[in-house]
């Protein structure tokens, strides 16, 4: 199965969407929500969150989205100023 949009990844099964993370996705950032990392991953034209339960030790939940909007969490936490600096 083909996997190129975020309609087609949130259709396969938990196991065949931690596949498809593990081979091939790109982590790009982690942020901590209430016990969870929360991971995010790019895979071809879309966004991949994980969200793993810190508590339990397990995955929670995985959803993959194409919205940059979804993404200002995780820009929260990039300080710019630190990028600038020489």
């Amino acid at each position: 199965m083909s996997v190129q949009t975020a309609t087609d990844f949130n259709k396969l099964t938990h196991d065949e969407q931690a596949w498809y993370i593990w081979n091939g996705a790109i982590h790009l950032n982690v942020r901590e929500v209430y016990g969870y990392r929360v991971n995010l991953f790019s895979y071809n034209d879309y966004y991949i969150e994980l969200w793993y339960s810190v508590y339990e030790n397990q995955i929670k939940k995985i959803k993959a989205f194409d919205s940059t909007a979804l993404l200002a969490p995780y820009l929260e936490n990039i300080k710019l100023d630190e990028l600038f600096e020489v």
